[in-house]
């Protein structure tokens, strides 16, 4: 899901005519397609998501000696920022949706990876006719889902 996300850039950008801001949560992408256009990339990772180390070998526009890269590009120009985002595993019950609880924590793995987005600079509040707008991401609203079904 991850390539895709950022692979969807260029088309978003076109259809919507607006700044795309992809937030990867785990997972890896090739770093060729979207990072010409993003406005910017978040990509969150956890520290046992293994999948992540693969794709940095695999996928030349990921070396760090392709300096004409799309991603090397936008890694240089601070447009792709990678952050730890806690204990995650690439999937499962300890992934970034995992609803089991983080030993020695009051928090499940979903709660972590929201709180990670959260912390993102992307939320700050916007106003429009001076009307403030909350921004909500797709996974508070599944947080919130999963939690009226318990």
């Amino acid at each position: 899901m991850t390539q895709v996300a950022v692979g969807t850039t260029p088309y978003l950008n076109r259809w919507l005519n607006a700044e795309i801001t992809p937030i990867l949560i785990g997972g890896f992408f090739e770093g060729t397609e979207g990072f010409e256009v993003a406005k910017q990339i978040y990509h969150l990772r956890g520290d046992r998501d293994w999948i992540e180390g693969v794709a940095a070998v695999v996928f030349p526009a990921r070396w760090r000696w392709t300096v004409c890269s799309p991603f090397n590009q936008a890694r240089r120009e601070g447009k792709f920022v990678a952050r730890i985002s806690g204990p995650h595993e690439h999937q499962g019950d300890e992934g970034y949706f995992g609803e089991t609880q983080i030993q020695g924590q009051e928090q499940s793995y979903l709660d972590l990876t929201l709180q990670e987005v959260k912390q993102l600079p992307i939320w700050q509040s916007t106003t429009v006719h001076k009307t403030p707008i909350r921004l909500t991401t797709t996974l508070e609203n599944r947080h919130k889902a999963l939690a009226h079904h318990q």
